[in-house]
């Protein structure tokens, strides 16, 4: 066909002319859905990156013409413009050149890494060094992470139960025992980690440790069987046990607080009022009532602040409920008000660091929850605890 047959038949071809009165006029010997792939390709203004010569567009069908995208091709090397997937020879020199540079960027990064590793690695702890608060943490962490070969230290994210009321207490607990050098780094996974500017980052969830502890028992087992029943307390760890006590109290009220204002819907407020501002004001109070004792208290002001919304469809900003939660806590204690005990619901129930304190080091059980915190009833426990054990 001629060149101006070829224009005509492609501009009836586009205007919905059948098939076969097109192939019938212009005496072609195709299949009727093949008919577009006579017409000739059409120029591009864009260069191919290898030949250094424009681009085509191939003839498309009706069905694909609909289409905004078209797609253009060299004709000298098949490269496809903007395909991810081309195979093209320049395409595939580019991709293995790219990942080959990749693969030596990671090896560079693991190997950097993995001297860093080495080099910050801190001498090991001996059983009898750990204070308090190590074996606390170690205890919990190890109950809810250690794999079941005892090599290693599984993130703390992977378990269904909560190692601690909250995940900024339980960044804390990672933090400390890996600042004193009780906890390190695994080198398992350390391609997650980054190198910058000669400082490790990584997240402490997310991450793998080693134990950092050695002790005079005759196997590793007989240690790890030593660090997930921790010595109790003892009469000069009283006010570091006293300490604890008031740290889990804060953080369990703060996780009910969040939890609560969740059920009610207040889901933003939920967000809001969680920091450090609200933190300092519900842990002045521990003082004074037992963290059920709060419990009740905050079910109370987050039950009254929903009804507010439902019945005036507006919300208490974060400040006023926590003033409110002050303004009720100072008349409770200025006009001795008694308190009821509230209980643990099913969606906030005991953390394992809260379970290994109260049950195994404190040794006071439910109390540690419904008994305000007290350095005097933690050394009258321990008296307690010393004349149960002589009379056996």
């Amino acid at each position: 066909m001629s060149k101006e047959e070829v224009e005509e038949l492609a501009q009836l071809y586009y205007s919905n002319v059948k098939h076969s009165a097109l192939i019938e006029k212009f005496g072609i010997d195709v299949p009727s859905g093949n008919l577009y792939k006579c017409f000739p390709p059409q120029k591009s203004d864009t260069e191919c990156p290898y030949c250094k010569v424009n681009l085509v567009y191939l003839p498309i069908s009706k069905a694909q013409s609909r289409s905004d995208r078209r797609e253009s091709v060299c004709l000298s090397c098949d490269h496809e413009y903007e395909n991810n997937k081309c195979t093209c020879n320049g395409c595939t020199e580019r991709k293995n050149e790219e990942a080959h540079k990749k693969k030596i960027a990671e090896q560079y990064k693991s190997e950097s890494i993995l001297d860093f590793l080495k080099k910050t690695r801190q001498p090991p702890i001996h059983l009898s060094d750990l204070t308090l608060r190590d074996r606390l943490f170690i205890a919990a962490l190890l109950k809810t992470h250690l794999s079941g070969d005892l090599k290693i230290i599984k993130p703390a994210f992977e378990y269904r139960q909560a190692l601690a009321p909250t995940r900024e207490y339980t960044i804390d607990m990672l933090k400390h025992l890996s600042y004193y050098g009780a906890i390190q780094l695994s080198e398992r996974a350390h391609i997650e980690y980054s190198l910058e500017d000669n400082k490790l980052r990584y997240d402490p969830l997310h991450s793998y440790y080693d134990l950092n502890v050695i002790s005079n028992e005759s196997s590793k087992t007989a240690m790890i069987k030593s660090l997930l029943h921790p010595i109790p307390l003892e009469v000069y760890e009283v006010e570091d046990g006293y300490k604890l006590w008031l740290e889990i109290a804060l953080h369990e009220s703060m996780q009910y607080l969040k939890l609560l204002l969740e059920q009610c819907g207040l889901i933003r407020l939920a967000l809001e009022i969680i920091n450090e501002k609200t933190s300092i004001e519900i842990s002045t109070y521990l003082e004074h009532f037992s963290t059920s004792q709060l419990f009740k208290i905050l079910w109370s002001i987050t039950n009254n602040a929903a009804a507010q919304k439902q019945k005036y469809n507006k919300s208490v900003s974060a400040d006023t409920l926590v003033n409110n939660i002050v303004k009720y806590c100072n008349r409770a204690i200025e006009n001795n008000w008694e308190i009821g005990n509230y209980s643990r619901t099913y969606h906030n129930k005991q953390t394992i660091v809260s379970s290994i304190l109260f049950d195994q080091i404190l040794k006071i059980g439910e109390n540690g929850f419904i008994q305000k915190a007290s350095r005097d009833y933690l050394e009258k426990n321990i008296e307690n605890v010393g004349a149960a054990c002589q009379k056996k």
